[in-house]
Formats: C-alpha cells, structure tokens, sequence
C-alpha cells in the first residue's frame, strides 16, 4: 500500500539536491502535510539515517549508477510503501550526497 503522506513529507524533508534552501528541512515537511509532519519528522530521519548505515553499504560503488541501482533497491525492500517520487527524491538526494 502506497503511503502518499510520508512519502510527500520525505520528498519535502530531502528537497532538491544542490539548491539551498532558507528553513530547516523539518520546516518544510509541516508545510508540505501540515501537523502530520510533526508525526513523521522521526520516521523520516530513521528511514534516512538507515539508508547511511545500511550493510553493505549502498554508498560505495564507483559509479553514480551503480550507487542509485543499490538505494531503489533498498528502497524497494526496506520501504516498499514510497511513491515513485519519493524513490526518485531520495535516491537522488543520497547519490548528491556522496558523489
């Protein structure tokens, strides 16, 4: 079952790689779902902080490729609720972050 509610407060809390942004990601996530956010800021920062301690790694690969096949697919196993657009957002987010 799709979770279109955390899936929106993930996309806002990861934003757009490269582009700064003037609030606090968790600021953004309320705006995006509203009072719900308040709910999600843990789940979100669990799922995020998993993604970065998760064995193997999915951060070390040599290409951008390589390293974004290795996020859907933990995405695909670990949080199978996220919309594609989640998916997309913070496979994007987690590849900037490393290369």
């Amino acid at each position: 079952m799709v979770d279109e509610v955390f899936s929106a407060g993930l996309i806002a809390y990861v934003g757009e790689p490269g582009r700064l942004r003037d609030k606090s990601p968790e600021h953004y996530v309320v705006e995006a779902v509203g009072d719900a956010g308040f709910d999600l800021l843990p789940r979100i920062k669990a799922l995020l902080n998993a993604m970065h301690t998760a064995n193997p790694s999915l951060w070390n690969y040599a290409s951008l490729t390589d390293m974004a096949d290795q996020v859907d697919a933990w995405l695909d196993a670990n949080h199978p609720g996220l919309t594609d657009e989640a998916v997309t957002a913070v496979r994007n987010w987690f590849t900037y972050s490393y290369k």
